[in-house]
């Protein structure tokens, strides 16, 4: 008897792309797949790939509302009990949305209640997010700003009265926005070098180091401190004024006390960076004080360098002609 051998299941082939020169085939061969498969492809969800969703769309097209009611998370009273607020909220403000976003406190405060404040793809705007809410809002009535002491390219110090506890203190206020620092990898730079600045000089407690009494952020999200405000010179300036080998001399129980400063900064793992006479401040009473620290870094700290900006500007500190009273 003649043996009849059995037809060979039909094969998919597609073309293969022209550039992978290694394949010497324009075609080749691909799993088999079965014909009523292939006939009902059109609808089978293996065989459509969804299409990216375009940036700034929603792929669910639902309202929150609705999509919380159907994950169980709303009920249907809550439900109306929300539309009937904002119904309301819109109906006191003449039917203004961005008056009644203002008054929840803005877009930022609106995204940080659902989340969507930054990417969760930018570590870096994560981390600058997370640090800024941890920064607390001035308290209502705190300082009265009273002049400008010196401007830098990237901060202003003010003299204030912080009318809590009734003392002078320096208000030194960076110049960068939150809404640039989010759109400028060099001003969101800025602001983390101001940030850590900050805490960093708040961890040296000792005499010859300026004193951070707080770190704040105003209504429109703009970061200061306040420090100790500082009644006097530079060293460097009490130098030029000398005439005679006696009379800089005398100036050495400062320096000394600058280097006692610098190497408790040190036991704490800070490093300075950038000392010299004119960070070194002399008070009226003989207190030798070490400022700007922009540049200090923990010891083994990874530095994020911005090759925008180079030279003096890149410290944060406030620049220009000697004043009474100095900040760091």
């Amino acid at each position: 008897m003649r043996r009849f051998r059995s037809r060979p299941e039909p094969v998919l082939v597609q073309p293969v792309d022209q550039g992978r020169a290694a394949q010497p085939k324009a075609l080749r061969r691909v799993r088999p797949v079965p014909l009523d498969c292939r006939q009902r492809s059109d609808n089978h969800p293996s065989f459509n790939q969804r299409k990216p969703v375009p940036q700034g769309q929603c792929a669910d097209p639902r309202s929150l509302l609705t999509h919380l009611e159907h994950a169980g998370a709303l009920t249907s009273a809550r439900r109306e009990l929300l539309e009937a607020l904002a119904n309301e909220a819109l109906a006191a403000r003449q039917g203004n949305a961005p008056d009644v976003l203002a008054s929840l406190g803005e877009t930022a405060a609106v995204s940080r209640t659902f989340g969507t404040e930054v990417s969760p793809t930018s570590p870096e705007r994560v981390a600058t997010a997370n640090e800024d809410r941890a920064v607390p809002a001035e308290r209502e009535g705190q300082y009265t700003r009273l002049g400008e002491l010196g401007r830098g390219g990237q901060s202003v110090v003010r003299r204030a009265v912080d009318e809590f506890v009734g003392r002078e203190v320096a208000l030194k206020e960076l110049l960068v926005s939150p809404e640039s620092a989010d759109a400028s990898p060099s001003e969101s730079t800025a602001r983390q070098r101001f940030l850590r600045e900050a805490r960093l000089t708040a961890q040296l407690d000792h005499p010859g180091i300026v004193a951070v009494h707080e770190l704040a952020r105003r209504a429109d999200g703009t970061l200061f401190c306040a420090q100790k405000l500082i009644r006097g010179e530079t060293l460097k300036a009490r130098f030029a004024r000398c005439e005679s080998l006696r009379q800089r001399l005398e100036l050495l129980p400062h320096l000394i006390d600058a280097c006692d400063a610098v190497a408790y900064a040190h036991s704490r793992g800070v490093i300075h960076r950038d000392l010299k006479p004119s960070n070194i401040m002399i008070g009226a009473f003989g207190e030798t004080v070490v400022v700007d620290w922009g540049l200090a870094k923990k010891r083994g700290e990874a530095e994020a360098v911005d090759a925008s900006v180079s030279g003096s500007s890149r410290r944060s500190r406030c620049t220009g002609p000697r004043w009474e009273h100095r900040p760091i």
